[in-house]
């Protein structure tokens, strides 16, 4: 009974049956007969389907004890107890003893000339995911190929693992960025599991989690959110709520819902699938290094340098207790250069939004709002500070790093400290102009001012750009998060009347919302309002129009007819209009 609920994804049921055949079976047996290796290695993987892989271990080494005394060292089951072992330590993050274990049962099972025998599709499919979470993708997808070879000789084409078997090859595939062949084999396993009338199995979630996060890094986010939101339904169903899948599911819609702009409900997902992943895992697994990755990109965004930071100490302290677990040094990929570039991003952002504050300030009210230069001054200071802080940290993570790019990592080092000499720079002239617009109405030296810092916001603006450029190449190729802060340097090149330059900015946001979101996106409202300003100040009329008109259009499809922002947008128009009239 236990193995056939076990079989359907029932795991919570399996394991009260497991452990009843247990209670029995310790009675009327000695201490090393095989068939409590059998019932503890299948409680063992009970265990570890609910995510509980430290329970798990305990009965798997059981088992593995019990093998180990009654059986010969190149017997069949030693080799699967030793799988069994391996899967765990995988699950754990332990890989050097999962690739131990995993050779040792690959050895006996194919010296035992079973190469070829059915037994063999657990022990390719599991080195095959070890492959895998070491980034190995080429490695993992010949053994999933290999056990996939094998189930197809020796199980009908509609056969469960045969569709778990096309998942795992369409998951390596969305992984490598193969993503018409990925989709060709996600489907093949999602037509078995409707042929089976399993619809509600977990393994049809895990299909469902992966179809979904494939779209997402297509850029289809509307079809990704279907099919993530279907996988968590069913993998909080069938499975623990607990459950690392969960987790997983958790972080896919965060993502998807931060390359929608949804940033605070993608905070929310994020944190969720942190939360379940240390319930689970424990603080320190590497499952958690990707969700981090997610929210220091979040909070990158968001402008949250302090929360990124801390973010980034988890990530290091994560990094560390791999290193120690597999007695190796730590692989930070590009995780130091990602963490540069959202620095960077943030700070850019901010400066080029102070700048543009000032200058309208000056323009205004001359140097009379000192409450506004003030606020300018402290934020840049502040802005200085912190960069200074970030960049240590970054250089001590680099000092750890065996996988960073040294030398694009020193080239974004490099351009931060150049900029640092620029906020510098910023602050002096800020303090100049406080001076001469205090103690002189020479309205020629407040000019030569003011296009000294005009001079400087353009600067800024071209460097923004350089680095959303760049960033926007770690994110999905529709991702839209980015688009405010584009937005926000098209208006600050409008503010000093570089308005062919703002165009080009205006018209890459356009292009990015247009190909991958609706008309009644109100990001898409805002970017043609803001593309209708600047033709406008150009006296290119009849241009302004058409843009004015697809801002209102798409304003009254986002917010309502009756919205502040609509009214605004068709106030626009009729100023257009009038001019066009004249």
């Amino acid at each position: 009974m236990g193995v056939n609920q076990y079989q359907t994804g029932d795991f919570p049921s399996a394991l009260t049956n497991y452990q009843k055949a247990l209670q029995i079976l310790e009675k009327c047996l000695p201490h090393n007969h095989p068939d409590l290796a059998q019932i503890y290695t299948n409680i063992a993987s009970a265990y570890e389907s609910l995510g509980e892989y430290s329970v798990a271990m305990l009965y798997a080494e059981k088992a593995l004890e019990i093998q180990k005394r009654v059986l010969p060292s190149s017997h069949p089951y030693l080799g699967i107890a030793y799988n069994t072992i391996a899967v765990l330590h995988l699950s754990i993050g332990n890989n050097i003893l999962a690739h131990s274990n995993l050779e040792i049962s690959r050895d006996i099972l194919e010296n035992s000339q079973l190469s070829n025998n059915p037994i063999m599709i657990k022990i390719y499919t599991h080195i095959g995911f070890l492959q895998r979470s070491l980034c190995n993708y080429q490695e993992a997808l010949s053994y999933f190929q290999k056990a996939l070879a094998i189930a197809s000789k020796s199980l009908p084409s509609d056969h469960l693992d045969i569709a778990s078997l096309h998942v795992n090859i369409g998951m390596i595939k969305s992984e490598m960025s193969d993503f018409s062949s990925a989709v060709e084999y996600l489907e093949k396993a999602l037509k078995i599991y409707k042929e089976l009338h399993l619809l509600d199995h977990w393994e049809f979630g895990r299909a469902q989690l992966i179809m979904g996060s494939l779209h997402q890094r297509k850029g289809d986010f509307t079809v990704a959110l279907l099919h993530l939101e279907n996988a968590l339904a069913i993998l909080k169903q069938k499975m623990s709520p607990t459950h690392p899948l969960v987790a997983v599911a958790y972080r896919e819609l965060g993502s998807v819902q931060q390359s929608l702009g949804n940033l605070s409900s993608a905070l929310c997902h994020y944190e969720e699938a942190v939360r379940i992943q240390k319930q689970s895992l424990g603080d320190h697994h590497p499952e958690l290094l990707s969700t981090y990755a997610c929210i220091t990109i979040l909070k990158g965004l968001s402008g949250d340098i302090s929360g990124m930071m801390a973010i980034n100490q988890n990530i290091l302290q994560i990094k560390r207790a791999t290193a120690a677990l597999n007695n190796t040094s730590a692989d930070y990929e590009n995780n130091v250069m990602k963490r540069t570039i959202d620095l960077l991003q943030e700070q850019y952002s901010t400066v080029n939004q102070d700048c543009a504050n000032l200058d309208a300030c000056m323009k205004n009210n001359g140097a009379l709002n000192l409450f506004q230069t003030a606020q300018s001054f402290c934020q840049i200071s502040k802005i200085t500070k912190q960069q200074m802080e970030a960049q240590s940290v970054l250089r001590s993570d680099a000092a750890l790093s065996s996988g960073t790019n040294e030398s694009d990592l020193q080239l974004l080092i490099d351009i931060s400290m150049e900029n640092n000499k620029q906020n510098q720079l910023f602050t002096a002239k800020l303090q100049n102009y406080h001076l001469v617009s205090q103690n002189s109405s020479n309205d020629e030296s407040e000019a030569a001012h003011l296009n000294d810092l005009k001079e400087y916001v353009l600067q800024s603006c071209a460097s923004s750009i350089d680095f959303l450029d760049t960033f926007r190449r770690l994110l999905p190729p529709n991702d839209i998060s980015l688009v405010m802060q584009y937005n926000q340097v098209g208006i600050d090149l409008c503010t000093v009347m570089e308005y062919e330059k703002a165009l080009m900015v205006f018209e890459k946001v356009r292009d990015l919302l247009l190909r991958s979101h609706p008309v009644n996106h109100q990001y898409l409202a805002y970017t043609y309002n803001s593309t209708a300003s600047a033709l406008y100040a150009m006296e290119r009329y009849p241009e302004a129009f058409d843009c004015a008109r697809e801002s209102v259009t798409s304003a009254i499809l986002a917010f309502g007819p009756d919205h502040p922002e609509t009214r605004a947008y068709e106030n626009q128009l009729d100023t257009i209009i009038q001019k066009l009239s004249s």
